[in-house]
């Protein structure tokens, strides 16, 4: 993931993302009976100066329903 963020130096304003507007990694999900939690490190090319790549880490829990899986609530455990 860090391998699509390239830097021209130290400053995160040299920084750009290569290939993609955003790129996003997930953790293997933790099931326990119909619910699942899991987390999400996105990278994503932001309009922002000071630091062009913003990077943030989510936790989604899900709920199983017929047929699939079900976003039932988001939490923010990073945003830079």
């Amino acid at each position: 993931m860090e391998s699509s963020v390239v830097c021209a130096n130290e400053s995160p304003r040299s920084c750009i993302l290569t290939g993609a507007v955003a790129v996003f990694a997930t953790t293997a999900p933790a099931v326990g009976g119909d619910t699942a939690q899991l987390v999400v490190k996105a990278l994503w090319m932001a309009n922002v100066v000071k630091q062009p790549v913003q990077e943030g880490v989510f936790r989604l829990t899900l709920l199983r329903e017929q047929g699939g899986w079900r976003v039932i609530r988001t939490e923010t455990l990073m945003i830079s």
